[in-house]
């Protein structure tokens, strides 16, 4: 497994999508309030979708019905097509976790710089 530099973290914005490549991969980068920096990769698996062209968003938990907040510390990224909605930390989609999922890649941050670890 190889690490690659995909950019800086101060040019990584809270609450908004990145779009950046490893050789020919097109990943997508997002950074929390809290300081945390996910990688997915930037293809929905529904129909295609450029996920870096969605939505960061606060993921939604609930204990039972009608019983829905937001959960602080989880966020998803938004499919702009479909609104499918994926996990940071694993790529699950919340509709179909056990099926759906897009491929999440660990990151670190170092010295300033954002580091993504591919197989």
């Amino acid at each position: 497994m190889t690490q690659q530099r995909v950019c800086r973290f101060e040019e990584l914005e809270v609450g908004r999508l990145k779009e950046a490549r490893i050789d020919n991969l097109s990943i997508v980068l997002a950074r929390t309030p809290d300081g945390r920096v996910f990688a997915l990769r930037d293809t929905c698996p529904h129909m295609g979708a450029k996920l870096s062209h969605g939505l960061l968003l606060e993921a939604f938990e609930s204990s039972d019905v009608d019983d829905y907040r937001l959960a602080e510390d989880r966020f998803v990224i938004r499919c702009p097509w479909h609104g499918y909605e994926f996990a940071l930390e694993d790529g699950r989609c919340l509709g179909d976790p056990e099926r759906v999922r897009v491929r999440a890649y660990p990151v670190a941050v170092r010295d300033g710089e954002v580091w993504v670890e591919r197989a």
